[in-house]
């Protein structure tokens, strides 16, 4: 597990009613199915910031991340670059034969200027608490992040 030098050729969310289970399969155009790294665990250059032909997506992808990063960690370094309330879902693909994400993760934010704003702060940035000296890049999603509705009981 690497880092991904470039986006995935699309990244599509499951077309069938959201489940209980939060690591629930995802379907990736490749044919080949992966999961969320959920949880937490313990213990470069700048990206080209360029908009996306959509000046409406609100999704950012997160690349060059720490392979032993989970949606949590994902989260908690939003939160620490003062982003906390500004963005509705993280997802981090999951190879699930090694549990490690595939070097990058997808943010969906509230709105365009949020997204705007974490471009501005986020690249060139590390992860706390990881011996990684990878940096973050940022770049606007080739197609938006939609996350699921958490399902009621």
């Amino acid at each position: 597990g690497g880092t991904a030098e470039h986006a995935p050729d699309a990244f599509m969310l499951s077309t069938t009613p959201p489940t209980a289970d939060p690591g629930a399969l995802l379907p990736v155009t490749s044919g080949a199915r992966e999961f969320s790294c959920q949880g937490h665990t313990s213990g470069t250059s700048r990206s080209q910031q360029t908009e996306h032909a959509s000046p409406s997506n609100t999704t950012l992808m997160l690349s060059n991340i720490p392979n032993r990063m989970k949606d949590d960690d994902v989260r908690a370094y939003l939160e620490e670059h003062g982003l906390s309330g500004t963005y509705d879902g993280v997802h981090t693909p999951c190879d699930k034969g090694t549990k490690r994400n595939r070097g990058y993760s997808f943010v969906n934010f509230n709105a365009v200027g949020d997204r705007r704003f974490a471009m501005l702060i986020l690249p060139g940035t590390q992860f706390r608490g990881t011996e990684s000296l990878k940096t973050t890049q940022v770049r606007v999603a080739n197609n938006p992040f939609r996350p699921r509705a958490a399902k009621m009981d």
